[in-house]
């Protein structure tokens, strides 16, 4: 999967604009009739990065200022990524007006803040209720915002609407497959796959974490057969045939259906597919959020892409943040 980037931003921009000149790159730019003019944003900013101590350089003026209908923010280990983002919706809270709530400014629960670990969920709420209780301690006339944000991991997500369409996912009675227990399944099916292509001599030789994990890569990038697994590192690896490869994966499939299970990949691609093809349960999951904050997108899979693309396909504002240097998921897709 090829996707192609645009970017206005100058490559100078810390070393030939000062904060104040960043607006003038906003010039001829696509507004957003639901938020305040793009000085307003920046004088905006600027009061925020002063009382909350912090230095504001002309690169994260733009990327706050601007308010694109997607935006993609690249920083390195330590830039502050997270804290920007927590910024960023406190500026929202402030100065967007709900689409669902004519009158009012968007609340702290229609911000979706997703996240790929669940260790980082606790810091993001804490670093906005940090943030948001400092500038109430300043007592800024007309300042009237709540400290929540809706922070969760995009499987947890999910997992909510899991419970809320069970029926329609067709997982009612069916119960989550533990990591111990979906490399038991996969090293039976192994053997059920060996037997019924007459290569039981083979058994041995497959390694039952490599499969489930190549298993998981093909369902994770969305391959649309075995055979688009023939140039990957762990297909090759593994050293097994295409049609060893299709069987085991069939007998894995068919074990789950038998007993009632699904791992977080059903989940995910199921979800998928009921906001792909539903548009009454799409609309209805939209409704909820009025902009989203997607952090360290560079662990996303492009399944979970093609859940964060349906899930904003209504026009809801995205922020995307991440760094391609920390990618240390690229083995699951």
């Amino acid at each position: 999967m090829q996707t192609k980037f645009s970017s206005a931003t100058p490559t100078d921009i810390n070393t030939a604009y000062s904060v104040d000149d960043v607006i003038k790159l906003l010039d001829g730019a696509e507004g957003d009739a639901n938020v305040a003019s793009p000085l307003v944003r920046l004088r905006l900013t600027k009061m925020l990065y002063d009382v909350l101590g912090m230095k504001l350089t002309s690169d994260i003026a733009l990327s706050t200022i601007a308010e694109p209908p997607a935006t993609l923010t690249l920083a390195p280990a330590g830039g502050g990524k997270t804290t920007w983002a927590q910024i960023k919706a406190i500026l929202e809270k402030i100065m967007r007006q709900s689409v669902l709530h004519p009158g009012k400014k968007i609340r702290g629960e229609a911000i979706l803040c997703l996240v790929y670990n669940k260790h980082n969920v606790q810091d993001m709420i804490d670093k906005h209720k940090a943030m948001v209780n400092k500038l109430r301690a300043y007592n800024i006339k007309g300042l009237d915002i709540d400290d929540e944000i809706h922070a969760c991991t995009l499987h947890s997500f999910c997992d909510f609407w899991r419970r809320e369409y069970v029926a329609r996912l067709d997982l009612l009675g069916a119960n989550l497959l533990e990591n111990a227990q979906a490399e038991s399944f996969m090293r039976r099916s192994i053997r059920i796959a060996c037997k019924k292509l007459d290569r039981e001599k083979e058994v041995n030789k497959i390694d039952p974490s490599g499969v489930l994990e190549l298993y998981m890569y093909y369902r994770e990038t969305m391959c649309e057969d075995i055979s688009d697994l023939e140039t990957c590192d762990k297909f090759i690896d593994l050293g097994i045939d295409a049609e060893m490869i299709e069987t085991i994966f069939e007998r894995y499939e068919s074990s789950k259906k038998l007993q009632h299970k699904y791992d977080f990949v059903d989940m995910l691609y199921r979800f998928y597919c009921l906001l792909r093809d539903d548009e009454s349960v799409r609309t209805r999951v939209q409704k909820y959020y009025e902009y989203v904050i997607a952090d360290e997108v560079q662990d996303f899979t492009p399944l979970m892409w093609e859940i964060l693309k349906l899930l904003v396909s209504n026009g809801t504002p995205l922020t995307c943040i991440g760094d391609e240097d920390q990618n240390i998921y690229a083995f699951r897709g």
